[in-house]
């Protein structure tokens, strides 16, 4: 499930990203955020081994210990060596943006294709200007490549083939035909992406033969797709608790990790002496899905906002005078 959550991640930015490229084909703007993007990525990287190397410093990571009691590979398996300054910077600017590095967080190894991604739907974008629909058949290609490749590049590429059509072809979706197809899709898309990874299924997906990633990535596209077509789906989540979640949802994904090594585990471990283990586990989980959004609002405030002066400071410093 976690992979197919990456493949609807990756497709969906993918699609946004190619929306703004695609509305008004701007190279001073695209430019800009060609930039913005690297120094976005690698400012929070290198902020978040920040607090890596202070919860190191102060020996407030706790997986060790509990994984002893889990069981749990996961937990046992990171966060088990400091890492130096060096290290931190290394892999913030360099590592985790080309190489998919995940010394800091190991969430962190999908930012390399958010930023060769980024790259590759600009080009896709100045390739379409003053083509025919038939472009679409080397953006086609492409994704074939990619398929064979297995690289989360292909979400990409198809988040900017849905924008480009969309760009292209004026579709009525207020229509309550396409609601119902819209809605058929999600549930295929859904039953696709619970294909097992890692594993041989034993269960309905044993009649499905082939690779989870095909899967997957059809899943997510049919999902993506049900979504776009669907208006009262889009209305849903425009209410404003989705867009409040929206507005720190990258917040999330870069503190969640070191949080979930750390204070989730001393919370568990508080817990474990008083209570069952289904008991800590609940309530492990509720406390640290509050410090999480309440950090990530935090941050949001602060330190991103800090990122975003830095980056359009580099920008200026850029420019033309």
């Amino acid at each position: 499930m976690v992979i197919f959550l990456v493949h609807i991640f990756c497709l969906l930015s993918g699609y946004i990203i190619s929306v703004k490229f695609l509305k008004k084909l701007d190279n001073e703007k695209m430019s800009k955020s060609l930039i913005k993007r690297y120094f976005q990525l690698g400012l929070n990287i290198f902020f978040i081994g920040i607090l890596v190397w202070l919860l190191f410093k102060f020996n407030l990571f706790n997986n060790s210990y509990i994984s002893e009691i889990t069981k749990s590979p996961w937990l046992a398996s990171y966060y088990t060596n400091k890492i130096s300054f060096k290290n931190i910077f290394v892999s913030s600017f360099v590592n985790t943006i080309f190489i998919g590095d995940d010394l800091i967080s190991n969430a962190f190894w999908m930012l390399k294709y958010i930023f060769i991604g980024t790259f590759l739907n600009c080009v896709l974008s100045v390739i379409s200007v003053n083509k025919n629909k038939k472009i679409l058949i080397l953006y086609f290609c492409l994704l074939l490549i990619f398929i064979y490749l297995q690289s989360y590049l292909a979400c990409f590429v198809i988040g900017f083939i849905l924008a480009y059509i969309e760009n292209q072809i004026n579709i009525n979706c207020s229509n309550k035909l396409f609601c119902i197809l819209g809605i058929i899709l999600i549930i295929i898309g859904c039953f696709l992406g619970g294909y097992p990874t890692g594993a041989s299924p034993n269960n309905i997906y044993l009649k499905f033969h082939g690779n989870y990633f095909v899967y997957h990535l059809i899943g997510s596209t049919f999902l993506i797709i049900g979504i776009l077509l669907c208006k009262c789906i889009q209305k849903f989540f425009s209410k404003g608790i989705f867009l409040e979640f929206g507005k720190i949802s990258f917040e999330i994904y870069l503190i969640h990790i070191p949080l979930i090594f750390s204070f989730s585990m001393f919370i568990f471990k508080f817990l474990i002496t008083r209570l069952n283990y289904i008991q800590s586990s609940i309530f492990t989980y509720f406390f640290s899905v509050i410090v999480l959004l309440f950090l990530a609002i935090l941050y949001n405030s602060y330190i991103s906002k800090f990122i975003k002066k830095i980056e359009n400071g580099i920008i200026k410093f850029f420019e033309k005078k």
